[in-house]
């Protein structure tokens, strides 16, 4: 996957264009985001913040009813109140005193943030097999993709001329359920290659100063050489900064210094979007040792060039976030997700100012060169630990889609369909379409587990269910047998009390079961109280 010195993420908080950056169509003062074929996400309050030099008044007229702006820094600043009903086309008409524009083509419909790394950013024209017929869909469809850097973009309706680099999950998804539902869609694109979660980390969220130095505040305040006094400053211009500091007696602030030093450029190397800066200072008979991070990671904010004043969420409906394969580097790493992960769901959610639904894409199979320590096994974990610990996130599994040779699977297509599926089940307050483990009984020798969201029913793709195995108590793999007892129920034998119980556990697993929907069943973990 490739890397980028700039990270930006912005979980649908689009980056303010330059004015001379807007189309003809568009007043000089109208940030390109507010273009043709806008999409207003149904039930959300939606900001707007523009810039008129030298204006006094504006407004913003939709459907009929004009909304008064507030002025502050240049800047006109209105909302939009909640639209509860689905409809288009529809114009929006901005006024500064004497001069208007208004833009067309604009629907209420559900906003869908795509976001992650490279297996997200994957665009059509790398898909095999090609797209050989472009499907129709049955309501409007609008895309945005947000661009860490250059031009900024504008909301597009596929065509032949700009689907070929198009996020294709994002477009085969949201494709599939526009022909499924029939309601207007706006898709939002964000996703840098490469990229580790703690790079799409918002400022907001609990216990960060944790994430400050990932895997090293061992490392820092070993032998309790310091103590360490956390802050987290920060400021919305174009960077993150966050300030560490502890206060060591003289005979250890040295050496403490020394250590943070050598960590952080350790993580540097890591990182190469973070940067940091050192200070000790002495006062009295003590050292303070201070570190600033910044970072051009991006923040849950649409951020301007240059002040905050001009920063204003704009709300989605919900997140599909595929991300993991970057942090699968290394053991320690990949079983630090979780924290990282549950502390991304949150900033998210704190960010779009509602508990806001999130699909996490579960990792697919994939053999990783010389990787024997089934990283990529504890991603999923995380994964599918995160999703099962909170009700407004649901798991995607792409087991099956995976390729054993290829990081970037270049057929989308029947990943696609599974998150299709998870989001109408979720626009539609129904029940999620992935099976989940919902208890376990053990039951003379055998152990009994029964799964929710079968549906019609559990299957095997294979004649027999393969994917199960137990640890015994040296840690040694066993495979075991297991027998499918009714639509909800599986029986797996236990040759010895076990340590562990495992399904499709290993960066490349073999698995077979799934539900009539045919989505398979995750890949989980059960380790013995």
């Amino acid at each position: 996957m490739k890397k980028q010195n700039y990270i930006i993420f912005l979980l649908f908080m689009l980056i303010l264009a330059s004015p001379h950056q807007a189309a003809a169509s568009q007043p000089d003062w109208l940030p390109a985001r507010y273009s043709d074929n806008m999409v207003i996400p149904k039930g959300k309050e939606v900001p707007f913040a523009f810039e008129c030099k030298g204006k006094k008044k504006a407004t913003i007229i939709f459907k009929g009813e004009t909304y008064q702006t507030t002025l502050k820094n240049g800047w006109f600043i209105g909302i939009i109140p909640k639209q509860n009903s689905y409809g288009g086309p529809f114009e929006i008409t901005f006024t500064a005193d004497d001069s208007s524009q208004t833009i067309k083509n604009v629907w209420v419909g559900e906003v869908l943030f795509f976001s992650g790394q490279s297996n997200m950013e994957f665009p059509c024209k790398n898909l095999k097999p090609k797209l050989a017929v472009l499907p129709k869909t049955q309501k409007h469809i609008s895309f945005f993709n947000v661009q860490t850097q250059g031009e900024q973009s504008k909301w597009v309706t596929p065509n032949a001329t700009n689907i070929p680099e198009l996020s294709a999950l994002a477009y085969l998804s949201a494709i599939e359920l526009s022909q499924n539902m029939n309601i207007p869609l706006g898709v939002i694109t964000s996703a840098v290659g490469g990229s580790r979660i703690e790079e799409w980390l918002a400022p907001e969220f609990e216990n960060h100063k944790d994430l400050l130095h990932p895997q090293s505040l061992d490392h820092i305040n070993k032998g309790q050489k310091a103590k360490l006094l956390y802050t987290t400053n920060s400021t919305f211009l174009n960077k993150y900064i966050y300030d560490l500091s502890f206060i060591s007696a003289d005979a250890n602030a040295e050496e403490a210094y020394a250590d943070l030093v050598q960590h952080q450029r350790i993580v540097e190397k890591k990182f190469p979007t973070i940067r940091y800066l050192f200070k000790i200072t002495k006062s009295k008979n003590k050292f303070r040792v201070s570190s600033r991070c910044t970072s051009k990671m991006g923040i849950p904010y649409i951020r301007s060039t240059n002040t905050f004043e001009r920063t204003r969420n704009y709300p989605f409906n919900i997140l599909v976030w595929y991300q993991g394969e970057a942090n699968a580097n290394d053991l320690k790493d990949a079983q630090s997700y979780r924290f990282l992960l549950d502390n991304f769901i949150k900033g998210t959610q704190l960010s779009n100012k509602d508990y806001t639904p999130v699909l996490l894409i579960q990792l697919p199979e994939y053999i990783i060169p010389e990787n024997h320590q089934n990283t990529w096994a504890y991603i999923r974990e995380a994964q599918a630990n995160t999703a099962a610990s909170n009700p407004n996130v649901r798991l995607v599994p792409a087991l099956g889609t995976g390729n054993k040779d290829n990081v970037h699977p270049p057929d989308k297509r029947e990943l696609a369909r599974r998150v299709a599926a998870q989001l109408e089940q979720t626009l539609t307050n129904k029940p999620s379409v992935t099976p989940q483990l919902s208890n376990v009984v053990p039951i003379n020798g055998t152990l009994r587990l029964i799964f929710t969201n079968t549906y019609k029913g559990l299957k095997s793709s294979d004649s027999i269910i393969s994917g199960f195995s137990i640890t015994d108590s040296s840690g040694k793999e066993i495979l075991v047998k297991a027998k499918l007892i009714n639509k909800r129920t599986v029986d797996i034998a236990l040759p010895v009390p076990p340590k562990e119980v495992r399904y499709a556990w290993g960066n490349y697993p073999k698995f077979s079961l799934y539900n009539s929907k045919n989505i398979p069943v995750p890949a989980f973990r059960l380790i013995a109280q």
